[in-house]
């Protein structure tokens, strides 16, 4: 159970992982954090393999190498989290948020419920790559997701199959497949609800939101 964090840093984020291999992050619970909730990955996509084009122009490699072979973040999971009311005061940002290549992560059965003050459900931002988004719930949302893809940044090659969804979504970028996502309104549908359910502290945990 996490909130009311990030209080004197306000861009830092409850939980962020970023060149890391098969971290599992699953059943928390995430409210009242003034930016993004759960944030994957790091670096913009510039210090993936081969480098990027838009840091390419923008001269970072004059400072340090580009790379040529793989970063170790692959193969972590975000599952079974339950985000509610974040960005309160920073922009540029979502419930979920990742950068960079990921290859064979998967973000599947979260809830992320809206409306907050900004953001969106899921933000791919730069160099965001190789990413599977399934089987979750983003209900309150006017944008549930956002790719922030351009002809420089490398974001692309996303899977976004199979989520409950609510408000519309920009998944721009090469190679993206993008299907299955269901339009909600109202009340859930079960298999949606089943995810709902699930979602943060399992049973035996539940006690800390009330214990001392």
């Amino acid at each position: 159970l996490i909130h009311d964090v990030c209080i004197d840093y306000r861009e830092n984020v409850p939980i962020i992982f970023t060149y890391t291999k098969k971290v599992v992050v699953s059943h928390n619970e995430l409210y009242n954090f003034p930016y993004s909730g759960i944030n994957i990955g790091y670096g913009w996509g510039a210090n993936d393999a081969g480098g990027s084009t838009e840091y390419q122009n923008r001269g970072l490699y004059k400072y340090q190498p580009k790379f040529t072979t793989a970063t170790t973040a692959q193969d972590n999971q975000v599952v079974a989290n339950n985000l509610h009311d974040g960005m309160k005061s920073m922009n540029d940002g979502g419930c979920m948020y990742s950068l960079s290549a990921n290859p064979g992560t998967v973000v599947s059965q979260n809830y992320c419920k809206g409306p907050w003050p900004i953001g969106v459900g899921y933000y791919a931002d730069e160099g965001s790559r190789y990413l599977t988004i399934t089987k979750n719930v983003f209900t309150g949302w006017g944008t549930w997701g956002h790719a922030n893809a351009n002809a420089n940044n490398n974001t692309g090659d996303l899977t976004v199959t199979s989520n409950w969804v609510a408000g519309g979504s920009n998944w721009a970028g090469k190679n993206n497949t993008v299907t299955g996502n269901i339009t909600i309104s109202g009340s859930l549908p079960a298999d949606a609800q089943a995810v709902v359910n699930a979602a943060g502290l399992e049973a035996a945990y539940t006690d800390i939101k009330t214990s001392p």
